[in-house]
């Protein structure tokens, strides 16, 4: 592009993008990798005081990326949060953006509370709208991906606004569901950002090894992936978050496995992060997601990939015969890698194994 000059003749310097005045309410990032079980602590985080209903706005994630791959600058990444986090919450107070689909995991269906947003239609809007999103501290709900690794523009744009809750698996678990992923990566109406290798598409957390992507199988690829993606949502003093030049709140991270067996321990834990408490909604979520309940007890499946534990053998059983799977079908490398992720996940967060099978129902 060629220099632009001003009429004095000195080179035009652009100046730096701001988002101007900003909101002041809270925004919860609830965050995690596929599978891990967001929406069932989504549904809980929504029903706890002052919380407005889930948002799933790639945005979000779009923008950290681009800033990470260095494809956009700073101040356009943080400007961008700044504005689609206001923009978000003002459309949910006047309910622009209902989702009346039934089966949607966002939808009006599984919404705590959800006839206040039908009311909202025939409410006001303008800056009475955004005078109570400050005064009352409404937190906009936020579910992301992977976020964890490239989140920088979030802390720097939001501050001590943001609280970033991550849910983590047990890898084992999660090794089919994006075996599956990838065997279907192809697809249209595959929205995750990446670029394309030798004819075959990269999602872009794997772009700096490509290479060896465009080779493996897809359990080969769930593996890396999963390893990969694990180790920087562990790694909260990465260089993402120490790097933010706003004073940040230190993330907290769930384990799957104790979100389903101990859901009100949970709860309370996420409730004084937050600094928000339960409501009535609270049990009826609760009820509606089937928890608490044992690791081996079907809850509500969210996704045609999603996990089905076999009620008759044991939690531990079932990680030992995908093991077993990945052992027969994976590569050499595979088998160490997800060793590897076994091992950071279960010192850092003890499995709750059961001992004896469950019969069947």
């Amino acid at each position: 592009m060629p220099t632009r000059y001003c009429s004095s003749g000195a080179p035009y310097l652009s100046p730096e993008l701001h988002p101007g005045r900003s909101f002041t309410n809270d925004v919860i990032v609830l965050d995690g990798m596929w599978g891990t079980g967001k929406s069932i602590l989504s549904s809980l985080i929504g029903s706890l005081e002052g919380v407005e209903k889930k948002k799933l706005d790639h945005v979000f994630e779009y923008v950290c990326i681009g800033r990470s791959l260095g494809s956009v600058s700073h101040d356009f990444a943080v400007s961008m949060v700044r504005v689609y986090a206001d923009l978000d919450q003002y459309n949910n107070l006047i309910a622009r953006e209902v989702n009346l689909r039934p089966g949607d995991d966002s939808g009006f269906k599984n919404t705590p509370g959800s006839f206040r947003y039908l009311r909202r239609l025939f409410g006001p809007e303008g800056d009475a709208i955004v005078d109570r999103i400050n005064r009352e501290n409404l937190a906009l709900l936020l579910v992301s991906h992977h976020l964890s690794a490239v989140s920088r523009p979030m802390f720097d744009a939001l501050g001590t606004r943001l609280y970033l809750v991550e849910v983590l698996r047990h890898p084992l678990q999660l090794v089919k569901y994006w075996t599956q992923y990838f065997e279907d990566f192809e697809r249209s109406r595959e929205f995750t950002l990446g670029t394309m290798h030798s004819g075959t598409r990269v999602p872009w957390f794997a772009m700096d090894w490509c290479e060896r992507f465009v080779m493996m199988k897809p359990i080969d690829r769930a593996v890396a992936s999963i390893h990969q993606l694990q180790s920087a949502s562990l790694n909260q003093e990465c260089d993402a978050v120490k790097a933010s030049s706003t004073l940040i709140r230190a993330p907290l991270l769930i384990p799957f496995e104790a979100l389903i067996t101990e859901t009100t321990t949970v709860l309370a834990d996420v409730s004084r992060y937050v600094g928000r408490g339960t409501t009535s909604r609270t049990t009826r979520a609760m009820k509606r997601q089937r928890v608490p309940r044992s690791l081996s007890d079907r809850g509500r499946k969210s996704n045609s990939r999603s996990w089905v534990p076999n009620t008759s053998i044991t939690y531990r059983d079932q990680l030992d015969q995908i093991r077993d799977w990945i052992r027969t079908t994976g590569s050499a490398h595979s088998q160490v890698l997800i060793d590897e992720a076994v091992t950071q996940y279960e010192s850092r967060f003890p499995v709750v194994a059961e001992l004896s099978p469950r019969p069947h129902r």
